[in-house]
């Protein structure tokens, strides 16, 4: 299916592997998670990077999750591609 083809006002998202502390302050044994997220920035609407798996050790242990950088520069945080997904509350809505 070429560009041309895609239904009009189609949002495009990935799947990516995200590592996840849990939403508190105190932080919770890293466990990953995979989440769907648009392949936009939700700051200025621009493509995202296409995500890499990397290697990364916490605790003793290696975990493998997905990385990527915004051609536009704006950089996805962990926590905050988490609450893009649903997986946490937004900040505000923290006690």
């Amino acid at each position: 299916m070429t560009t041309a083809e895609k239904p009009a006002g189609r949002v495009e998202e990935m799947t990516v592997r995200i590592p996840d502390y849990g939403p508190g302050l105190r932080a919770r044994p890293l466990k990953v998670t995979t989440v769907t997220v648009k392949t936009r920035c939700p700051i200025c609407q621009g493509p995202r990077g296409i995500p890499a798996p990397e290697l990364r050790g916490a605790y003793g242990r290696t975990h493998e999750i997905d990385v990527w950088t915004n051609p536009c520069g704006h950089v996805d945080l962990s926590a905050d591609v988490l609450i893009e997904a649903g997986v946490h509350p937004p900040y505000k809505d923290r006690t």
